[in-house]
């Protein structure tokens, strides 16, 4: 799930983004091969990488975003094959 929203509305609702599984990717464009955040209020919990192969002009394999303005937290996070 990742309906919580942004901003003041994902304040507001603050519900939790779970058991998320994210396998055989690869990634040629962006900010990072995999990202978390930056809407955090309710919290990332329980989610897997896997086999992620990152090419191109990536400039960093993991990035986590967030503010203290959006609270939450992140916890059991299984990232493997990150290359």
């Amino acid at each position: 799930n990742a309906g919580a929203g942004r901003d003041a509305d994902g304040l507001r609702v603050a519900e939790c983004c779970e058991q998320v599984v994210i396998r055989d990717c690869i990634v040629r464009e962006g900010a990072a091969g995999l990202t978390f955040g930056s809407e955090t209020p309710g919290g990332i919990r329980r989610v897997t990488a896997e086999r992620i192969t990152v090419h191109g002009p990536v400039p960093v394999g993991l990035l986590f975003k967030s503010a203290p303005t959006r609270g939450g937290f992140v916890q059991d996070l299984r990232i493997t094959d990150l290359h």
